[in-house]
């Protein structure tokens, strides 16, 4: 899984390391963009990576590929970029996180990715309405001279005849990140140990197993937050509450020491409770997350 964290990350005054969760909802992430893409590869749509849904990609095949958004609504500041339902990680690609600052493209973060894993990227504050994601280049072993197998942008098998890699993304987000205030301890099980898979088996008259076919399959995840202050609940955790209805979201629980990160597509709140005397309050969620394997 990825954290990409800039060499040059400050938080701000006020806000929290990196040993403090990082949340990108559709509450705070930029929406409703102009898209232009570098390159389109058949089979695939330049506008696939602004829906929330992984079926309707982006492909690329030429390098450097580039996949941008002007946004014209969206005014607040972007210090976070959260990619899923990729195959990044099996080409081989190195990625750049760039923004216009008016006559140049910027980049904020760059990596070599590993897997294909959601990838939430860390960067410095920045005020722009123009972002976008650069591959920078791809591995160059393929199966052989006749290309390679892929799935396209409806998840249907193809064919690349000219040999070339094919870079895959289906969601890409822009946004200002919400940080929690306090720290997950313990009773956290990492999504990636925590499989939900639904297959069949098949055997033959006679008992002999024939084999299997995975049906559906998807991570498990849950986090719980003690001693938030009621006030930071009621202004920043009910509306992501709302925003989670309607729309999935990224998590990453300790960006800097694990680069877990999930795309939740459904999840299930536990209600905020005071604990103690104090003015704090206890919550968390639990839910689906995307299965990347």
């Amino acid at each position: 899984m990825t954290v990409i964290i800039a060499d040059d990350y400050t938080p701000l005054e006020g806000e929290y390391p990196t040993t403090h969760a990082r949340i990108l909802h559709s509450g705070v992430w930029a929406d409703g963009g102009v898209v232009t893409a570098s390159s389109t590869a058949t089979g695939y749509y330049s506008d696939g990576p602004q829906s929330d849904t992984t079926y309707k990609k982006w492909g690329a095949n030429t390098f450097p590929a580039t996949w941008a958004e002007a946004y014209t609504e969206y005014g607040g500041s972007v210090d976070c970029c959260c990619i899923a339902a990729h195959n990044l990680g099996s080409i081989g690609a190195e990625i750049s996180i760039d923004y216009y600052d008016g006559s140049a493209w910027v980049p904020v973060a760059t990596s070599q990715i590993e897997d294909d894993s959601p990838i939430m990227a860390l960067f410095n504050q920045v005020d722009s309405s123009q972002w976008r994601v650069s591959i920078l280049s791809a591995g160059d072993t393929i199966a052989d001279s006749d290309g390679v197998e892929v799935m396209d942008g409806d998840g249907e098998d193809i064919i690349v005849s000219d040999g070339a890699l094919t870079a895959i993304i289906g969601v890409i987000r822009f946004g200002k990140a919400m940080q929690m205030p306090q720290r997950v301890y313990q009773g956290f099980t990492p999504s990636a140990s925590n499989r939900n898979t639904t297959m069949t088996t098949n055997e033959s008259a006679t008992g002999e197993y024939l084999g299997a076919v995975v049906l559906r399959k998807s991570l498990n995840a849950s986090v719980s937050w003690n001693l938030l202050e009621a006030q930071w609940v009621r202004s920043s955790w009910n509306p992501f509450i709302i925003a989670a209805e309607t729309a999935p979201f990224f998590v990453a629980w300790r960006p800097d020491a694990f680069g877990e990160v999930d795309y939740m597509i459904e999840s299930n709140f536990t209600p905020p409770v005071n604990s103690g005397p104090k003015a704090y309050m206890q919550t968390g969620f639990s839910g689906k997350a995307y299965g990347w394997e």
